[in-house]
């Protein structure tokens, strides 16, 4: 073995050491490794570990107005990318059942490395349950007797939109203290994208902002502010670390 691959060895071990549930050995195992990368003129291209995984994942509950939201949180801070996978175009349930032979369900592809993959799990369903929840203590507020039920899905759809730009600049801003803080060295996640888009039949969606209630969507980004994301996440494996975008 050569230095310089016992050196990308060493930083490789370092950055799994980073997803430590222990937050002290983390942050020191991440400095230590981007401190040899200053040190060796090491890429970040040559400690990536470039063995991805796609996993489809059924919520089991039914297509929710909220999900396009969590799925670009999702996607953009826990290193993953997690797509709505649909029927395709002019094809109705009724009519795959009857090719497939099987019932359609709804389901979206998470793609990434194994250990970010089974923390988007975590992740998705934990904000699906949050996000549900507070539109279930807010509706109380936000909705009269009076709405018709247009009126009323707008405000709801407000509100969805002000909780998921509050928590979206929550985490944005947690990323840039981190990255100030440790010094953190924020790797791209180019070949996770080209991964995805080499796979067959993807689709990933689009989310658009409902037309503008402004009281839905401040009561909605009040309360996505006061959502927190723990460290960790108990599995049946033992706690899961919750990497914040930049971490390996």
């Amino acid at each position: 073995m050569t230095e310089r691959k016992r050196i990308i060895d060493k930083i490789k071990k370092l950055l799994r050491l980073s997803t430590s549930p222990n937050e002290h050995e983390a942050a020191l195992a991440l400095q230590r490794a981007m401190e040899m990368m200053e040190k060796y003129s090491v890429d970040p291209g040559e400690v990536r570990d470039e063995e991805f995984h796609a996993k489809q994942f059924l919520t089991g509950t039914g297509y929710k107005e909220y999900e396009p939201y969590i799925v670009h949180i999702v996607s953009d801070f826990f290193h993953v990318r997690m797509v709505r996978i649909v029927l395709p175009k002019g094809w109705s349930k009724r009519l795959f059942k009857s090719f497939m032979h099987t019932d359609w369900k709804e389901r979206y592809d998470i793609y990434g490395k194994e250990h970010h993959i089974i923390i988007a799990e975590f992740v998705f369903m934990y904000l699906c349950r949050t996000f549900a929840t507070l539109w279930k203590n807010a509706r109380k507020s936000l909705l009269t007797s009076r709405m018709r039920r247009k009126r009323r899905k707008q405000v709801m759809l407000n509100y969805f939109y002000g909780v998921y730009v509050g928590l979206y600049r929550k985490l944005a801003e947690a990323k840039a203290q981190q990255a100030q803080e440790y010094g953190i060295v924020h790797l791209t996640d180019e070949a996770l994208d080209k991964f995805v888009m080499n796979r067959p039949s993807v689709t990933t969606g689009n989310h658009k902002s409902p037309r503008k209630d402004t009281a839905a969507r401040l009561a909605g980004w009040n309360d996505g502010r006061r959502i927190e994301i723990n460290k960790t996440l108990t599995s049946a494996d033992g706690p899961v670390r919750l990497l914040a975008s930049g971490e390996q």
